[in-house]
């Protein structure tokens, strides 16, 4: 996702919000981050997320951050 507010407008990202799950729940953690990047490089935002159930769960990272053309990606 790219955010551009260079039209005068406030699209701020205020939440990212991914439902995650493990495929078969076996001994393997995956993890998960999101990351946003403004132009300095990517900063990590909220907590890394482990997924260790085959059962869908919720995550939610509050971003709330007005730069222009700020990138966000999930890892």
């Amino acid at each position: 996702m790219i955010v551009n507010n260079s039209t005068g407008t406030t699209a701020v990202p205020g939440e990212v919000s991914f439902y995650y799950a493990h495929w078969d729940g076996d001994a393997n953690a995956v993890s998960f981050r999101v990351q946003i990047d403004a132009g300095a490089g990517w900063v990590n935002v909220g907590p890394e997320v482990v997924a260790t159930s085959a059962s869908y769960l919720l995550h939610t990272v509050a971003v709330n951050d007005a730069r222009d053309n700020l990138k966000v990606r999930i890892l």
